[in-house]
């Protein structure tokens, strides 16, 4: 049997639109809802761009991603993951306004940097 390969942008955005959905945030779940955008960011990161971005930290993620997109779409992952970051481990509660932000700026990375059909 043929295994199906789901790219790994459907996958992401599927993902991000699940956790939208689910209403994390809104549940007063802001760490929860954080470390899953950071999660789904970071394993599309590591399937589209090849390299560990689960077991790395976000500077070096930002490192290594700097020359594959560009300096817009390297803001918004920086944005993306730090305030993930310090949802999780500062125990910093983002406002409403970033919560949403997170998730629009999620969405708009993977479609930005998505593999184009002739790659």
């Amino acid at each position: 049997k043929a295994k199906v390969i789901i790219p790994a942008d459907i996958v992401a955005l599927n993902d991000l639109i699940k956790l939208e959905n689910e209403k994390v945030w809104q549940k007063g779940n802001i760490k929860e809802y954080h470390s899953k955008i950071s999660e789904i960011v970071r394993r599309y990161t590591e399937k589209r761009f090849n390299f560990l971005a689960l077991e790395i930290t976000t500077d070096e993620i930002l490192t290594e991603i700097k020359t594959l997109i560009n300096k817009k779409q390297l803001e918004h992952l920086k944005i993306i993951l730090q305030r993930a970051d310090l949802a999780k481990f500062a125990k910093k509660k983002p406002i409403n306004d970033e919560n949403l932000e997170s998730m629009s700026l999620a969405k708009d990375f993977v479609n930005n940097t998505k593999k184009k059909k002739d790659e």
